[in-house]
Formats: structure tokens, C-alpha cells, sequence
């Protein structure tokens, strides 16, 4: 029989499918995941794409205080070694990408992926998740026969994991209500703008050029104004 030294206390729990209850084994071998195995083979790939070599990589971590001597990227890149978050942080900035972009696939395509051996949906939905945009399926959330989606949900979300771009102060539809009137236009030029075959982005650079002109022009309307003053006076 197993003694209790070889159980860590605290780690037995129901299995929330079958309701049985399994001990967690104490071990020094912690078992890869998908995500593991993603982050080596995207920082072989985006280092060969960059023209580096594993002790060009090295000394540029070793600029940034985070030394790896090229045998341990080999053995990163070759799932032989784990990365902590210190050095997944490290390696993003010696290869300027992000630590997501580390994480993640280089696509955003419907193609499934796993972020655990059991937490997976499409590329797509995975990115939009990791920038704090979309949550993903809430995997505590018991079915439901009517469809529902959670607005408070979906707002505490964008404001937790996007600070430097929160979300709307307005977070259900029934906020919207009383400017249902002015947003109609929206709506409609928004409906002919995708039928246009305009994507999403395409829409929200569009108006993000739009602010940033609105908001030259307000910051040269005080020259312009002397300007005016200065000619009518002539």
C-alpha cells in the first residue's frame, strides 16, 4: 500500500466527470503539455527565421540579464529542458516577439489547437483569448438548453486583461438602449461596410485613422484660429 508520504496532502480532489477521487502522486517529473511542446518548436523556428544561432541567442540574453548558454537552447528547443516564465519573457525579447506569440501558434486560422490535453479550440479563438479580447467556453458552466452568453462575464475579462485598452464602460446591450437612435447609422454602415467584404479590421482602423485625424486637427485649430486672426487684421 501506498503511505501518506507519497501523497501530497491537499491534492486529492473529485474528478468533476466521473466523481471518483484520485491521489496526486509526489514526483520530481513534471509531464509536458502541448503548450510546452509548442513553445520549443516556435523558438527554433522564429530564432532560424531570424538568422540566429543558438549562441547568438545566447548573447543576446546574456545582454538582457538572462544568460542560456547555447547547450541549454538546445536542449529548450529539443523539449529536453523546461522554460520558466523568466526565461520564456527573456527569449521573447531576444527574439522581439511577445511571450504570447511563444505560447500560441503563428496562425489564426479554424485549426484546433490545445492549450492543455484537454482545454482546446481553434486558433482563432485562442488568440483572441490570450490578447483579451473573447473569453473562451466557460468549462465550469453548466449547459444550458437556451442560449446564453455572458455580457458581465465578457466585460470583466477585457478589463482585467486589456488595461491599456479597457473595455466600454457600457457592457450589456441594455446599456445601449437609450443611444439606440444615433447608433442605428452605426449599424447599418457597419452591415454594408462587412457585405463590402471589409473585415473587422479593416472597419476598426478606418475609424482609429478617423480619431487620429479628428485629433490633429484639434491640436492645430489653435494655430489655425492665430492664423485667421492674424490675416483678418491685416
Amino acid at each position: 500500500m501506498l503511505g501518506m508520504d507519497s501523497v501530497i496532502l491537499g491534492d486529492i480532489f473529485a474528478h468533476p466527470k466521473i466523481g471518483s477521487y484520485h491521489p496526486i502522486m509526489a514526483t520530481n517529473s513534471i509531464e509536458r503539455g502541448p503548450t510546452s511542446d509548442r513553445v520549443s518548436e516556435n523558438i527554433r523556428e522564429i530564432r532560424e527565421a531570424r538568422g540566429l544561432s543558438l549562441r547568438d541567442l545566447y548573447l543576446r540574453l546574456d545582454d538582457i540579464g538572462r544568460p542560456i548558454l547555447p547547450s541549454g537552447l538546445h536542449k529548450i528547443e529539443n523539449g529536453e529542458r523546461r522554460v520558466d516564465v523568466d526565461d520564456l519573457v527573456a527569449i521573447a525579447i531576444a527574439l522581439d516577439v511577445t511571450p504570447t506569440r511563444l505560447l500560441l501558434t503563428a496562425g489564426s486560422r479554424e485549426h484546433r489547437a490545445h492549450l492543455t490535453s484537454v482545454v482546446k479550440d481553434t486558433e482563432r479563438a485562442l488568440w483572441t483569448w490570450a490578447l483579451g479580447e473573447e473569453t473562451l467556453p466557460d468549462p465550469w458552466q453548466a449547459p444550458s438548453p437556451v442560449p446564453y452568453f455572458d455580457f458581465d462575464r465578457l466585460h470583466r475579462f477585457q478589463a482585467e486583461n486589456r488595461p491599456q485598452d479597457p473595455p466600454s464602460g457600457m457592457a450589456h446591450p441594455r446599456d445601449f438602449a437609450a443611444h439606440a437612435k444615433v447608433l442605428g447609422p452605426v449599424v447599418k454602415a457597419h452591415i454594408a461596410a462587412k457585405a463590402a467584404g471589409l473585415t473587422e479590421r479593416d472597419i476598426q482602423s478606418y475609424l482609429e485613422m478617423l480619431e487620429t485625424m479628428r485629433q490633429i486637427d484639434a491640436a492645430m485649430e489653435p494655430r489655425k484660429a492665430a492664423a485667421r486672426a492674424k490675416k483678418g487684421s491685416r
